[in-house]
């Protein structure tokens, strides 16, 4: 993770709930993208794993698209 900053990386798509969860624990996300789908699917899979620490998410702005998916950016706060 600290060879993307020592390399000039200011933004990076990170994917995948235990890599995420990864970065929010080391306090690298400062900005987190999500999408939701319009599918109820009733139970699954939890997106991000056990959070050791609080990790609040602010100044929402939400993008709706023509197929129903609704993009909702957030800052993250530690």
């Amino acid at each position: 993770m600290k060879i993307l900053g020592s390399q000039g990386v200011k933004h990076a798509y990170i994917d995948g709930g235990a890599t995420i969860t990864a970065f929010l624990k080391a306090k690298l996300i400062d900005e987190m993208v999500i999408t939701q789908v319009p599918i109820l699917l009733g139970e699954g899979i939890s997106l991000f794993g056990k959070m050791d620490q609080v990790v609040t998410l602010h100044n929402a702005s939400a993008k709706v698209f023509p197929n129903d998916f609704i993009q909702v950016t957030y800052q993250v706060e530690y």
